[in-house]
């Protein structure tokens, strides 16, 4: 019977939650028909890899029949399978005829794709085909993988339409289609953050920051008496505006560590493609913390923001991934143009053969650099093995040989060419992200005094010696022993001193982190210390936050 409307199933498992979400489309509307999201108990599944099938069902179905508003039923589901058991790469392909690719691709694959032989099941799409070359999007995953998820899928009864990614189904419920500029998706999770760049071709380059969620809690972990409950409660409820100083300093300085690698990874990415990042859009659970929205506008100089669902109300952040797979089933567009995992991992002897043509193939394959070492562009050429006739054999052997001699001989000069001329743009890229990261840490230096100091207190003003002396009793300063003071800090490795006790007071110098000075007094909040640093002699006097300073005890004056 023919209908107007069609529906699919999204389900987004990770190592913690679950997010399923059923959508309808209807003529040419899109509506969300019932949705749910639940938390997984540790160990269910671990590393994308279920470890309890019996529990993971049980939640899976708990969570289909309580969806709001109503529970459910539909089976036809578009699966993300998770983001740490998936393999993206980017390849460039030249000398080749789009009738080749598919077969050049299989050795291309295995030599890029870290999962061992015979195990890799791929798909790819041509993102943009030129006279010179192709580009091609490859997605991958382990043959076990998909097959452990694919069986657990059927059987809670459902009909596997695709095995989605999350970047692809992400940038589906941001934009609806292809962005008309670069952005940068940073998917900020528990364990991983995941930067996925994309142009008006399509997906382009991903990279993976180990920097996420976790590592915020850990940091906080030691202020809070090494409760990670009470510091992961600590981080959802105050976020960046932590009430206890010295943990707001350690969640801003691990903050900063995932701010600089995102910093160098566009500085890369727009040197490697020669286009320009227009946008970052911050997405995830963790993206979610408070007052993170006003640092990624002071720290970075292209537009920053939160991203949000064009489909769910504001509260439907979690639901990205799982509307953008669901979305994947109503339009065919998607399921068109973006590749998937396969679903048939029973091909391996067909993948075989056409891996044994594809050493036949005349290529040149260039594999983007995926990583901040920036290796040099990966290239491998071959030449047809035709046989020639008997009584030609010889003379086609001979010249033949001379002739790989001869383009064995061009090349090697070209890739030497290539090479100093790659590394050469790499410096400089490298010398630009350095000067970046070293801006951002410093902006970010600034910003971490203002939000744990908020009260300003103007710097004592003193004209006689008989003040200065009233004033260093006041502050505690010693006569006949000094208090030192340690810099301590997991945030940066130099911390700013400064004239008057004010983030606002003129920088005299940045003190190294381990060193220890000598305790002149403090301001009457306590929260800003004076402190004196002696660097070959020579004395300079200043005031340092609080937070970055412990007591160490007191020294007699005359053993010094």
């Amino acid at each position: 019977m023919f209908s107007l409307s069609k529906s699919a199933v999204g389900l987004d498992i990770s190592d913690h939650t679950i997010e399923v979400v059923e959508i309808q489309k209807f003529g040419g509307g899109v509506t969300i028909v019932s949705k749910n999201r639940g938390a997984l108990e540790p160990g269910i599944v671990l590393h994308g890899r279920i470890q309890d099938v019996e529990k993971l069902k049980s939640v899976v179905a708990e969570l289909l029949k309580n969806a709001k508003p109503k529970p459910i039923t539909n089976r036809r589901v578009i699966f993300g399978l998770p983001e740490v058991q998936v393999y993206t790469h980017a390849f460039r392909m030249r000398e080749l005829k789009p009738s080749d690719i598919e077969q050049a691709l299989p050795q291309a694959v295995a030599s890029a794709i870290p999962l061992p032989e015979g195990d890799a099941i791929f798909s790819h799409a041509i993102v943009e085909h030129t006279k010179e070359y192709a580009d091609v999007l490859v997605v991958a995953g382990s043959r076990k993988v998909v097959e452990e998820w694919s069986d657990f899928l059927r059987s809670l009864g459902f009909d596997i339409e695709a095995l989605d990614i999350e970047p692809l189904a992400i940038l589906r419920d941001l934009s609806r289609g292809k962005p008309s500029g670069v952005v940068c998706v940073a998917d900020m999770g528990s364990r991983t953050t995941n930067l996925s760049f994309f142009d008006k071709a399509g997906l382009r380059y991903t990279q993976t920051s180990h920097i996420a969620g976790n590592t915020f809690t850990e940091s906080m972990v030691p202020h809070f008496k090494n409760d990670a409950t009470a510091a992961e409660q600590a981080k959802i409820r105050d976020g960046l505006k932590q009430k206890n100083a010295k943990a707001g300093a350690s969640l801003l300085g691990a903050v900063s560590s995932l701010l600089d690698e995102i910093q160098k990874a566009v500085v890369f990415f727009e040197q490697l493609r020669e286009e320009k990042v227009e946008e970052l859009v911050f997405v995830g659970g963790s993206s979610q913390m408070k007052g993170l929205l006003p640092v990624l506008k002071k720290i970075f100089s292209i537009p920053a923001r939160l991203g949000a669902s064009l489909l769910a109300d504001s509260a439907g952040i979690e639901y990205l991934g799982a509307i953008g797979m669901a979305l994947r089933g109503v339009n065919q567009k998607w399921m068109k143009n973006d590749p998937v995992i396969p679903l048939d991992v029973g091909g391996e002897k067909e993948s075989r053969e056409r891996q044994k043509k594809s050493q036949k193939t005349e290529r040149v394959i260039e594999a983007e650099p995926a990583g901040e070492e920036q290796e040099d562009v990966a290239e491998a050429s071959r030449m047809g093995e035709s046989e020639p006739p008997k009584d030609r054999k010889r003379a086609v052997e001979a010249i033949v040989l001379a002739s790989i001699l001869l383009a064995g001989a061009l090349l090697l000069g070209w890739t030497l060419w290539y090479r100093a001329e790659r590394r050469a743009g790499v410096n400089e890229a490298r010398e630009a992200t350095l000067q970046s990261a070293e801006d951002v840490l410093s902006e970010i230096d600034v910003m971490l005094e203002q939000l744990q100091a908020p009260e300003v207190v103007p710097e004592p003003t003193v004209t006689s010696s008989e003040e200065i002396s009233e004033a260093s009793v006041m502050q505690g300063a010693a006569t006949s022993s000094a208090s030192f003071v340690r810099v301590v800090s997991s945030a940066v490795a130099a911390v700013n001193l400064r004239e008057a006790p004010s983030t606002a007071a003129s920088l005299l110098m940045k003190v190294s982190v381990g060193t220890e000075h000598e305790l002149l007094g403090k301001n009457q909040a306590g929260d800003w210390w004076q402190i004196k640093v002696v660097i070959e002699g020579k004395e300079t006097v200043g005031w340092m936050s609080a937070v970055y300073l412990v007591e160490v005890g007191a020294v007699d004056n005359s053993g010094r």
